[in-house]
């Protein structure tokens, strides 16, 4: 999705759009979607400043991390960023402030945020997706999953490494 600078109205632009999420990943960056990504933003113009707000939302299909079932999961995160034109000149390094995490570049007149959207999408993905919140998982002896039948390994499973202490406390 990109904006052309130039054709801010003072009052600024609100734009909707649904893409594919495939569109803002690479093949080896592979993520299985279930819906569109739907993009509402407001873009407005501050002399050469360009503030972005909005939202991003779109389902995914993940694995749960405790079962390694498929699971959907919906994803809404918010887009809040300064863009600035691209300094001619780049200067060395330097320390990051909190603000500067907000803000973004553009070249040739043109706002991209397509990489911004793409972000957004990978910072909210859970670290580890459940299917539910009280999935119960694999057993860690059989492999069996707990959620659709008990196992039969029983719990008296002990690490024969402790069986001594076992037995100290009877």
């Amino acid at each position: 999705m990109k904006v052309i600078v130039e054709d801010i109205p003072p009052e600024g632009l609100h734009l909707q759009s649904s893409e594919e999420g495939d569109s803002f990943f690479r093949e080896e960056e592979k993520l299985s979607f279930r819906s569109p990504v739907k993009i509402d933003v407001r873009v407005a113009k501050e002399g050469n400043k360009v503030l972005l707000s909005g939202t991003v939302e779109t389902e995914l299909e993940l694995v749960c991390s405790r079962c390694l079932e498929p699971c959907r999961h919906s994803l809404s995160s918010q887009l809040d960023l300064i863009y600035y034109p691209l300094p001619s000149k780049i200067e060395g390094e330097r320390e990051l402030k909190e603000e500067d995490l907000l803000v973004s570049y553009y070249r040739e007149g043109m706002v991209d945020i397509r990489e911004e959207v793409r972000e957004s999408i990978i910072l909210t993905l859970p670290l580890k997706p459940l299917c539910r919140l009280e999935c119960r998982g694999l057993c860690p002896h059989c492999g069996r999953n707990l959620n659709e039948e008990k196992c039969k390994c029983g719990n008296e499973q002990i690490d024969f490494r402790m069986a001594k202490l076992k037995e100290l406390l009877k």
